[in-house]
């Protein structure tokens, strides 16, 4: 089940434009990083960045809900 959490997860940031740095992050959980490797990362990457410095999204939440679903 995680495996598809991180999976959908992954597949939804990287609809919305996404930080290729987040999608790393997002990419190594349950896989080659531990659960708090993950967690250290998420909080330095979140401290990086203020709201007004990540670019706004490519998608509005109306448009990646048209999206298919992959299966």
């Amino acid at each position: 089940m995680k495996e598809e959490i991180r999976r959908e997860l992954y597949q939804a940031v990287e609809k919305l434009g996404g930080d290729v740095n987040l999608l790393a992050i997002i990419g190594s959980m349950g896989d080659t990083l531990s659960d708090e490797d993950i967690l250290a990362e998420l909080k330095a990457w979140n401290a990086a960045y203020s709201k007004d410095e990540i670019s706004p999204a490519r998608y509005t939440l109306k448009e990646v809900l048209r999206f298919p679903l992959c299966v």
